[in-house]
């Protein structure tokens, strides 16, 4: 998360999964000690780049990580 010069707000970025900030352990740990049955579906946006196509080319490396 990046925040704005004019701070009026933040960007997050993609990162690849496991390298970001959310422990999604701890968050799924967390609701199992309250009750709950979580699932989740993770989703990874990737960043614009230069090209569309060094875009997709990142993508594709994050998938094989």
């Amino acid at each position: 998360m990046v925040r704005f010069e004019h701070e009026l707000g933040f960007s997050i970025l993609g990162r690849p999964a496991g390298e970001g900030r959310l422990e999604v352990e701890w968050v799924i740990d967390y609701l199992k000690e309250k009750g709950r049955n979580p699932n989740a579906i993770l989703e990874i946006w990737t960043p614009f780049t230069k090209t569309l196509e060094k875009t997709i080319q990142l993508e594709e490396e994050w998938a094989q990580n």
